[in-house]
Parts: C-alpha cells; sequence; structure tokens
C-alpha cells in the first residue's frame, strides 16, 4: 500500500518571521481540519531556499 507524505511549501517569503506567521496560520487551519476529520493529519510544512528560475513559466 502506498504511503503518501504531504508537504506545505510556503513560498516567497522574506523573512523568518512571515514564515513563523503563515505557519501559525496554516497549523490553525490543520487543527480545524483534524476536527472535522476526526483523525490526525501529519503536515511538513517548509519553504524554499531560492527563488523560481526567470524562464519559468506561470
Amino acid at each position: 500500500m502506498d504511503d503518501p507524505h504531504a508537504e506545505i511549501m510556503v513560498p516567497l517569503v522574506g523573512t523568518i518571521q512571515e514564515l513563523e506567521t503563515v505557519r501559525d496560520e496554516v497549523d490553525q487551519v490543520i487543527a480545524e481540519g483534524r476536527a472535522e476529520a476526526g483523525t490526525r493529519l501529519k503536515l511538513a510544512i517548509g519553504t524554499t531556499t531560492s527563488p523560481a528560475p526567470p524562464s519559468a513559466s506561470w
């Protein structure tokens, strides 16, 4: 059986404080989802260390 691992990546974070603020908000949403689903949600939360290359197409 597959064992998927969910990750939440926060793009374009300028400071550690900004990531901490977003992390707090994400933790709140996870708690709400956990309560609604009645299960434990294990998610990695992070950010990238470099911006997307200029050639990236959005």
